[in-house]
């Protein structure tokens, strides 16, 4: 690894789901429950019903809303790697994804945002690619998953990456950020080297890779935080810069020999 490759740890606000308000916008239906004699009183300023209703408006806090498209071949983690990052949760009993399933979390990013990401995890077989184009519509950002036990499915993420780019734009005309994920760290049969990949994430366009284990929970919250940083940047709705490399890519990387305690980048 090059001497002026940022290295990046990341402190995950991704676990609490709860919603933040702010003072600036608020919910308020009062007509709900109430009679006409009611919201009559209850919209009357001077009313005791007035000031006593008022007490409860809840107010809400502004809401970004991304789609993720979690795509890559059959059988590297893809369901297991979105399950575990919205449920905590991991299932040893394999099912395959037919065609495709939704996911939703919802993030506290700060005081002042909130963050709501649509993950797509989208099937991996052969039969369902015809189409992607209908999954791949309207993605605000990407996550292209490997084996890093199955070499032949880190030769396919080129095809992956080809496609994604030829479906999906930002407004701009470029391309949707796209995360590189070399999941199965904890195995230790390992059959794609780290310079293999970081030359084909370097090459590709992506805007950075980390290898990832479903099963042990290791960067998968991290990951996901780095995607959505990038892609709260590209909207506009992130205050500051990422501190990155000078190439402005961010490559996470876990270093030596398979954990299972922990994946360092």
């Amino acid at each position: 690894m090059s001497d002026n490759r940022k290295l990046l740890l990341f402190t995950p606000q991704s676990d609490d789901s709860q919603l933040l308000y702010s003072s600036q916008q608020w919910q308020w239906d009062s007509s709900v429950g109430l009679d006409d004699d009611q919201q009559e009183a209850a919209s009357d300023p001077e009313s005791d019903a007035y000031n006593f209703m008022t007490q409860f408006k809840q107010p809400v806090m502004p809401e970004k809303l991304f789609k993720v498209i979690v795509i890559g071949d059959p059988t590297v983690g893809k369901t297991s790697y979105v399950q575990r990052y919205v449920q905590n949760s991991y299932s040893k009993e394999y099912k395959g994804t037919v065609g495709v399933d939704f996911a939703l979390k919802i993030l506290k990013w700060s005081d002042t945002q909130t963050v709501k990401l649509q993950l797509w995890d989208i099937a991996g077989q052969e039969r369902f690619t015809w189409m992607t184009r209908v999954y791949f519509k309207d993605a605000h950002g990407c996550i292209i998953m490997f084996d890093l036990t199955n070499k032949h499915s880190f030769e396919n993420t080129l095809k992956w990456k080809k496609d994604v780019d030829s479906k999906c734009t930002l407004p701009d005309g470029s391309p949707i950020p796209c995360m590189l994920l070399a999941n199965k760290c904890d195995l230790s049969h390992r059959q794609v080297e780290q310079m293999a990949i970081e030359t084909f994430y370097k090459e590709n366009n992506f805007i950075g890779w980390t290898e990832t284990s479903a099963k042990e929970g290791l960067m998968v919250n991290d990951s996901m935080k780095f995607l959505v940083e990038v892609m709260m940047k590209q909207d506009g709705s992130l205050m500051g810069k990422i501190e990155n490399s000078k190439d402005e890519n961010i490559v996470l990387m876990k270093t030596g020999p398979p954990e299972r305690t922990k994946c360092s980048c």
